[in-house]
């Protein structure tokens, strides 16, 4: 599943890019100048919603390759980075995930929410950043227990949090197309973090897992340039990075289930070999047999 999972990483990242200049373009021409509202019946909208279904629906049709492949419900194994390249790059997105709280703390997200909720998210976003770098580690280290599963969860409720001020600020907005397409990445995107913490709990949905992550992946790059305040952009960036390289991990250390049990009978019957050879040598007795 390797050069599959180079194909789909890099095939996600240039439809949302695709996206992303699309949903500009969208911006800039669907809304009018002296009212402020959508251009009724517009084609760049037209064409940004069909190629968005279009997209989804691919997604969707190309996790079901996945059919009959799956890895062990452990994090660590499910995530094994196999170098330090992606530590790295999730060090990296603390800066990232920092600097929007920074951005969130001094700028704010709207008028809507109060400042000790701009402060919660901010507070939230800084601990996110934390939660992925250790959790990136630790599959690194090749570990996994109550560390991953606390991680994994501090970046579910960061997401959650953040989806709710970010409908709070915009539900009442009239022009729809400004904030549609950032709703829509953050419900994908609470689904893919469900559904990755899924593997440091013990619950493996390969294909499930991929598919929505690819979606979240999409529409999150659509929202960058676009987004409702300046810490949000910054907040998908690191959502977006930490998504899609889980899902590149997940899809790349995917196998074939009858190869995981055979590898597990395999192992199993080594280990009874093993067993069977040192209670020979030691003899019924617990003694060493003489040579």
């Amino acid at each position: 599943m390797k050069k599959f999972s180079v194909f789909f990483t890099l095939l996600t990242i240039a439809l949302g890019a695709a996206g992303a200049v699309l949903h500009k373009f969208q911006m800039l021409t669907a809304i009018e100048t002296q009212t402020g509202l959508p251009v009724v019946n517009a084609p760049i909208s037209i064409f940004t919603a069909a190629f968005s279904l279009l997209a989804v629906v691919l997604f969707i049709l190309l996790s079901q390759l996945l059919k009959h492949k799956d890895v062990e419900p452990v994090y660590d194994e499910a995530l094994d980075p196999g170098n330090i390249i992606p530590t790295i790059i999730s060090f990296l997105m603390i800066g990232v995930a920092g600097f929007g709280a920074y951005k969130c703390y001094t700028m704010g997200i709207g008028v809507r929410c109060t400042e000790i909720a701009v402060w919660i998210l901010a507070g939230m976003a800084m601990l996110a950043g934390i939660a992925f770098f250790v959790m990136s580690l630790f599959s690194f280290l090749r570990r996994s227990g109550a560390e991953t599963m606390l991680c994994s969860v501090v970046i579910i409720l960061f997401v959650c949090y953040w989806l709710v001020l970010a409908y709070k600020e915009n539900s009442a907005d009239p022009v729809m197309i400004k904030f549609i397409y950032e709703f829509l990445g953050l419900c994908a995107a609470a689904l893919a973090t469900y559904y990755m913490a899924g593997y440091a709990f013990g619950s493996s949905r390969p294909r499930t897992t991929v598919a929505v992550s690819a979606i979240a992946v999409y529409f999150c790059a659509m929202s960058i340039p676009t987004a409702s305040c300046e810490a949000f952009r910054y907040f998908y960036i690191f959502i977006l990075v930490q998504i899609c390289l889980s899902m590149f991990l997940l899809i790349w250390n995917l196998r074939p289930a009858e190869k995981i049990k055979a590898d597990k009978e395999t192992e199993g019957n080594e280990e009874k070999i093993e067993e069977a050879e040192k209670n020979y040598e030691e003899g019924p007795d617990g003694d060493e047999l003489p040579e």
